[in-house]
């Protein structure tokens, strides 16, 4: 459940950033019918609106988890209060994969070649498909890699790896906190 709230909470983070634009300003936006309150039609308006698509019990499943009170309908303070949570869970996220990244990088060349993603691999508990799928570590590269990219719009320039066998800390950041429905 909560796979499907970080997605939307996370579209609606980067959608605050790249607009400029308040957390109130968007809730109020979303809040057609301008009761104060989040109905699950404005939920899944608001998702589609991002561009995020969503089945409705996936939808159903986000209101469960925004929805603190049980009453069926998201409060602003509640949609406040789950974001800046979400928030925190995120900026810990991202301080632990710094501190993971600078661990593993040996060589500290700030990138991880494969023999570090081996260890990448080991540290984060995937040791086993490691062993049973012989290109899972150049699997896992590639897909990190993508991920960077996707979060970037796809742009391959600033920021190092980007397809060149070499997994950078912003593109393992940009991995591990991209919402994902099947983790």
């Amino acid at each position: 459940r909560r796979a499907f709230a970080a997605k939307v909470l996370a579209g609606v983070l980067e959608y605050t950033k790249r607009t400029n634009t308040s957390v109130n300003h968007v809730f109020a936006r979303v809040d057609t019918d301008g009761s104060g309150d989040l109905d699950i039609d404005e939920l899944q308006q608001a998702i589609h609106n991002m561009g995020q698509v969503l089945t409705q019990m996936e939808v159903q499943e986000v209101m469960i988890e925004l929805d603190i009170d049980g009453s069926g309908m998201i409060s602003a303070s509640e949609f406040l209060d789950k974001l800046k949570q979400f928030g925190k869970e995120r900026a810990g996220d991202i301080a632990r994969c710094k501190d993971l990244f600078a661990e593993i990088d040996e060589d500290a060349s700030g990138f991880l070649d494969e023999k570090e993603v081996k260890q990448l691999v080991k540290k984060m508990g995937f040791e086993e498909q490691m062993k049973a799928d012989r290109k899972f570590v150049k699997k896992l590269m590639e897909t990190i890699e993508q991920s960077d990219l996707d979060a970037r719009g796809g742009d391959a320039g600033s920021g190092g790896g980007g397809g060149d066998g070499q997994i950078s800390c912003s593109e393992l950041i940009a991995w591990y906190l991209l919402p994902s429905i099947t983790t």
